[in-house]
């Protein structure tokens, strides 16, 4: 290598020479040809000029003006050198040395250089290879600013990645010319420019440069003059270890904040900086989850922005308790998980979901007295993978990885703090679903329209703080495993499926809100209860009623259902079905949790089936005669538990079988309604099958046996419409009220609601029916109301009326048509036949009628005078006249007549033509 007299840059230190590289190429180990700075050939050499003491070398051509090495780095026209690429130190290049914002320092690449004379130019496999993605992509994040404007970061993402592009930039370049053996000497040692590392550079078979003893320049080519210096490239090769680490370059530590820059997420970083929680992010914070959303990067605009001229920092406690009852703050505190998690290095074909439940850093110790949660799950699917917060979809599941083990996901809708306890259910309602990706709970709408009314019917819909947060058992829907234990011992319904308990409360608005209040758990209580805390299997709380309650779990193997017991009763919480708000957890229960001491009396069941106005004809009405039995049934204020339950028919329907206190067979009426208690579970086995998708309708055995020694009923539930019905044992069919003896019970109710052992009374469509027990006596007999009654009356009057003007107009219309015919003439003197003489032939005289001669009109009309005017005692014989017999149209032939005949039988003159004889 030598220095040429041509200056390219001058500096305060020295001058920069253009500089020249002879090359030679050997044949047989021997030198052969030598070129000028690869491009002009030595044609004629060592041309001695003694005076000058100069070698002059003849060239065959005139050498080009190289470029600088600026002008080779800085062309966007093409990312190749020397055929190989090199567009991760352009784009360096180009990001460091081109102004981005209007205020930013300008630095031009010529001052860079100035006093540089060799720069190292890895290709872009070796990047691949010696750095991580992420930190090319940080490196690189500010090119394409360049190229869209929508992704201009912040001043201070500016300002750091090119700090740090600019370092790495240094460890690149020497200020010595480094080539050839006289530029190396064969072993030479070289600092940076900014001396924070040192290289020993060696010469490699006379051509190529290698670097700490590791890395050789590539290409045939050993290094590439331009107008100011050298440039070396380095390509991949068989090299274990990555180019920087060779080097002794170190790279940026990809620290949350710098990884957030690389994402392109500037002003979240700008945000957090200004609400003094850059801490999260500056390395300092080690093992968490951060949750971004989408929309939170540089390019989408946000219309909510505001400069920081006008921002004044919100207070860390929301005024009240509305949609958003979080300020700025808050909201991105409850981004910020404690523990990293990466998803997918958890889910395996043999393992393919995962759920667990993190911690945020929002914590509330006024409205929760703990930090916020977040829910995390994670799916493998025919090789896809999910992943999801809060049951929203991130946008890839593999996370962002930053150093100290913090893992960064963005998902694809807004990330948002839990929502108030009333905006929650309404969500609830309007979705269907609680979200679309929580596939272990059903919702049931019409059930959470249900209960939300109730709840703002008295007021339960807003809650106050209580330092503790809440868990609400909400009667909304049910858990894919909810009802698989058939061998239960509760029976706990929704509200609907309480029958007559929850017409009690709905006519008991203080029972009914201590129910309400019962829902209420004043602690938090997640799906994960007892399992992330081993130690933890059991805790004491009260509801909001204040009742005592002991919280405990049990595991079920095999899936990810959960079982909590509060107190005696098992709750179905699959993990990760947690619903948040922001007061506490919601979990989804088909079951309305009532208080352990909750009874109801007989009496009250009773009434819950009868309106006012109904007592004349209520069913306690008609056990006033029997202050005996009412006793034994505890309706009369007495503490004394029923050892029976009661077959209840509607006020209605005593009063249309009229059927009260003064009835007759009174006693036997009620006996055939009263059913031992031992009978109940039976029962209530045939009315509850079916409930849940694993308890089928079988309608085995279920007979229940009443207080009647005969009254025998077996009970059946249709499997269409799920109605009930109790039907008399080895009954007949018969005619008139219910031919099969069938009744359906419309509902039910018991005293102790949980248990199967108390009192119940089951609602009957119907009442029983005496007379299905009595003898028949071969006679229908038919009951029906005074209203049917009265309705029939009515409508026979006006059939009989309809029919009376029917027969009087058929009537007159009769009479009108006889005088018609009596008094017309064409009746009179039409005749019935031709008036033309008949013709008759020979075959005639065989059938017994003889000619009586010609026919005259007059005789044609004798029949028809003698039918008009009749004799009064004597019956005019016909006579019968004409040639023929035959019936009119009939065929006929000529007759042949005799002479003597004729003459023979004419007696009488007759106005005839004569005879030509």
């Amino acid at each position: 290598m030598f220095d040429s007299l041509f200056v390219t840059k001058t500096s305060k230190s020295e001058n920069r020479t253009y500089p020249l590289k002879l090359l030679s190429s050997t044949k047989n180990g021997e030198p052969n040809e030598y070129y000028v700075n690869d491009f002009a050939q030595v044609v004629e050499f060592d041309g001695y000029v003694k005076h000058q003491h100069t070698f002059i070398h003849a060239i065959d051509r005139l050498l080009p003006l190289s470029p600088t090495i600026c002008d080779v780095l800085m062309d966007s026209s093409t990312y190749e050198l020397n055929g190989k690429s090199i567009s991760f130190m352009k784009q360096l290049f180009q990001l460091v040395f081109t102004k981005i914002h209007f205020k930013e320092e300008n630095r031009l690449c010529e001052a860079f250089l100035a006093n540089v004379s060799t720069i190292f130019i890895p290709t872009d496999d070796f990047v691949e290879k010696s750095m991580i993605p992420l930190q090319k992509r940080y490196y690189t994040a500010l090119f394409h600013a360049i190229n869209n404007d929508s992704l201009r970061p912040t001043k201070d993402a500016v300002r750091e990645i090119k700090s740090d592009a600019l370092d790495l930039l240094l460890n690149l370049v020497l200020s010595e010319l480094v080539a050839g053996a006289n530029g190396t000497s064969g072993h030479k040692f070289c600092k940076t420019p900014s001396h924070n590392n040192k290289y020993n550079i060696t010469l490699v078979n006379d051509t190529h440069i290698q670097i700490n003893g590791k890395v050789t320049s590539s290409g045939e080519l050993s290094s590439l003059p331009a107008l100011d210096g050298l440039m070396y490239v380095f390509d991949v090769d068989n090299l274990l270890d990555s180019f920087f680490n060779v080097l002794n370059i170190p790279l940026v530590e990809m620290i949350p904040r710098k990884t957030l820059f690389a994402m392109h997420y500037s002003n979240f970083v700008k945000e957090l900086k200004f609400r003094k929680l850059g801490f999260l992010i500056d390395g300092s914070t080690t093992n968490q989850t951060i949750v971004l959303d989408s929309t939170d990067r540089d390019d989408i605009p946000d219309e909510e922005i505001r400069s920081e001229e006008n921002r004044i920092e919100e207070d860390e406690e929301p005024r009240n308790f509305g949609v958003n009852s979080f300020s700025n703050k808050q909201s991105m505190l409850y981004r910020f998980l404690k523990g990293a998690v990466h998803i997918p290095s958890e889910l395996t074909p043999d393992s393919p979901t995962y759920d667990r439940i993190l911690t945020s850093r929002l914590c509330l110790k006024k409205r929760l007295g703990s930090c916020y949660k977040v829910k995390v799950s994670g799916s493998l699917n025919n090789g896809n993978y999910a992943v999801t917060f809060n049951d929203e979809v991130a946008m890839q599941p593999e996370p962002f990885e930053a150093s100290g083990n913090n893992m960064i996901y963005v998902m694809d809708e807004d990330f948002l703090t839990p929502l108030s306890f009333k905006h929650t259910i309404a969500d609830l309602i309007s979705n269907g679903v609680s979200k679309k990706h929580l596939s272990h709970i059903n919702i049931d709408k019409k059930e959470c329209l249900q209960t939300l009314g109730y709840l703002n019917e008295y007021k339960l819909s807003l809650l106050t703080d209580n330092l503790r947060g809440y868990t609400v058992f909400l009667p909304c829907g049910n858990t894919i495993w909810e009802d698989r234990d058939e061998k239960r011992q509760q029976d706990y319904r929704s509200w609907n499926g309480l029958g007559l308990i929850l017409k009690y409360l709905e006519s008991n608005p203080k029972v009914m809100h201590d129910v309400l209040r019962g829902l209420f758990v004043e602690d938090l209580i997640y799906s994960d209860f007892g399992l992330e805390n081993a130690e933890e299997l059991s805790r004491s709380t009260r509801t909001l009623r204040g009742d005592p309650l002991n919280v405990s779990e049990s595991y079920r193997s095999g899936d990810y259902n959960h079982i909590i017991r509060l107190n005696e009763t098992s709750i179905s919480v699959p993990l990760n079905s947690d619903i948040l708000f922001n007061q506490g957890v919601i979990h989804i229960t088909s079951k309305v949790l009532l208080p352990d001491d909750f009874r109801v009396s007989l009496k009250d069941l009773i009434r819950a089936t009868q309106q006012e106005g109904q007592d004349e004809y209520s069913f306690l009405k008609l056990l006033e005669p029997y202050p005996k039995l009412a006793d034994a049934l505890g309706l009369n204020g007495s503490d004394q538990s029923s050892n029976y339950s009661i077959f209840v028919p509607s006020p209605e329907q005593l009063r249309s079988f009229n059927i009260s206190s003064s009835y007759s067979r009174l006693w036997e009426f009620l006996e055939l309604h009263l059913v031992p208690n031992s009978q109940v579970n039976t029962l209530l086995n045939c009315i509850h099958q079916g409930d849940s998708p694993y308890n089928h309708i079988n309608n085995g055995s279920y007979v229940v046996q009443t207080n009647r020694t005969n009254g025998v009923f077996q009970c059946n539930k249709n499997p269409v419409t799920g109605k009930v019905y109790l039907q008399l044992q080895n009954s007949a069919s018969t005619f008139g009220y219910n031919a099969d003896r069938q009744v359906r019970i419309v509902s039910h109710g018991c005293s102790q609601v949980g248990l199967r052992s108390g009192s119940c009374v089951f609602l009957l469509e119907k009442p029983f029916s005496l007379g299905w027990f009595d003898q028949p006596d071969n006679f229908l007999h038919v009951h029906i109301g005074w209203i049917s009654v009265g309705i029939g009356i009515i409508i026979g009057v006006i059939l009989f009326g309809f029919m009376t003007t029917a027969l009087v107009v058929c009537l007159s219309a009769t009479s009108s048509k006889k005088k018609h015919s009596l008094l017309s003439p064409e009746s009179v003197f039409t005749p019935s036949e031709p008036s033309y003489m008949r013709v008759t032939s020979d075959d005639d005289l065989n059938t017994g009628y003889y000619d009586y001669g010609y026919e005259t009109d007059d005789d044609a009309m004798q029949n028809e005078r003698e039918r008009l005017l009749p004799g009064a005692k004597r019956k005019r014989q016909t006579s019968r006249y004409g040639a023929s017999s035959l019936p009119i149209g009939a065929p006929n032939a000529p007759r042949y007549i005799h002479n003597n005949s004729i003459k023979g039988t004419l007696n009488r003159d007759r106005n005839l033509p004569p005879l030509n004889i």
